[in-house]
């Protein structure tokens, strides 16, 4: 996945990305994670999905919320925490080392 690159020739996303694992909405917010520039969190839809720049697939993926995700991004100062804001006013704070 390469999000701050644009690709050599267009891609077909259906081509590169198996149905199961995209967002089923648009895409609200990209963002590298600060300590390693390879991880990258996508937030859309109800979901937020975390990938390895070399996968095809997310690593890891929220469970579906009941609000609609607006926007998201990693923790400066810890790895592996990540926020995501709702659409409903709620902030979810996520940590992927945490069990």
């Amino acid at each position: 996945m390469v999000a701050s690159k644009k690709p050599k020739k267009n891609v077909e996303i259906s081509a590169r990305f198996p149905i199961e694992s995209r967002h089923l909405g648009p895409v609200c917010s990209i963002n590298r994670s600060p300590p390693n520039n390879k991880y990258i969190l996508t937030v859309g839809d109800w979901s937020a999905k975390i990938w390895v720049e070399d996968t095809k697939t997310p690593i890891m993926r929220t469970k579906y919320h009941g609000s609609y995700l607006t926007d998201g991004c990693w923790s400066p100062s810890r790895n592996g925490v990540f926020f995501l804001i709702r659409k409903d006013g709620w902030m979810d704070v996520w940590d992927y080392y945490y069990r």
